[in-house]
């Protein structure tokens, strides 16, 4: 009679020991939202992809310069590497809580020498040989592990944005340093003509052809372009600042 009871006992023991397991399951909350807005007529939706990898996406650019800066943002910006070891840190507790499941094994041993007067000296050796399995009855593990994975993709979000932040601040850094070269290239032709006018017109003031006021003119409009010029170095400078900063290098030394 035990025999026919004992089956249906430890299912229910089973179905018991799960419902007390730690935590529900999560679901989402319901929520009544329509299923489009009115407005919709002539707009395109949105088609989020942010769990797809970039890739080396500067490289549509062919710029050899502009691919060696950003090659070197995994390597020496201290956000990505930061964000990196945050990631490693949380892979590292998810194989923590998943090595739960499995049983645990400690090995030890000993070695014992007994010099006795009265006997002849001996060596006794002890080895001993331990497990442990606790059964994850309460789901307490399946819980930490849930949680951990859920961390672990959370940091590899974090990783991926901040990689993605600095890729992108250092192209837009580097095509305003070019700009601010190709300005200087402009205002120094600028510049040289400027002077070359400025002479032209103070030689037609002094053989009394030219009025004081072109002459002043003349000058004003060549300051203002060496001032510009001036700027351009200036802020070329702030620029390459910017990116010896996202390559975690000194700026001193950097070019």
């Amino acid at each position: 009679m035990t025999h026919f009871v004992r089956g249906p006992l430890l299912a229910y023991i089973f179905a018991l020991l799960t419902a007390c397991a730690v935590g529900p399951n999560y679901k989402r909350p319901a929520f009544d939202a329509t299923a489009a807005f009115k407005e919709e007529d002539g707009w395109k939706p949105s088609e989020p992809a942010d769990i797809l990898s970039r890739g080396p996406w500067w490289q549509v650019f062919k710029d050899d310069a502009l691919d060696q800066l950003e090659q070197q943002i995994d390597i020496s910006n201290e956000n990505v590497r930061a964000a990196a070891a945050a990631f490693e840190e949380s892979m590292a507790l998810v194989r923590q809580a998943e090595a739960g499941f499995w049983p645990s094994i400690t090995a030890s041993g000993s070695r014992t020498r007994t010099v006795d007067a009265s006997l002849p000296p001996y060596t006794s050796n002890r080895a001993a040989l331990d497990a442990t399995w606790n059964l994850d009855i309460w789901g307490q593990i399946r819980r930490s592990t849930e949680s951990n994975r859920a961390s672990a993709q959370a940091s590899a979000a974090a990783l991926a944005a901040a990689r993605l932040s600095a890729q992108a601040t250092l192209a837009i850094d580097y095509f305003e340093l070019r700009y601010q070269d190709q300005l200087q290239i402009l205002l120094a032709n600028i510049v040289d003509e400027q002077q070359k006018s400025l002479k032209i017109t103070e030689n037609r003031y002094r053989v009394g052809v030219a009025a004081k006021a072109d002459v002043v003119t003349a000058q004003t409009q060549l300051l203002s372009s060496q001032a510009q010029q001036v700027n351009a170095g200036i802020q070329r400078g702030v620029l390459e600042h910017a990116i010896a900063v996202l390559m975690g290098q000194q700026p001193a030394a950097f070019s």
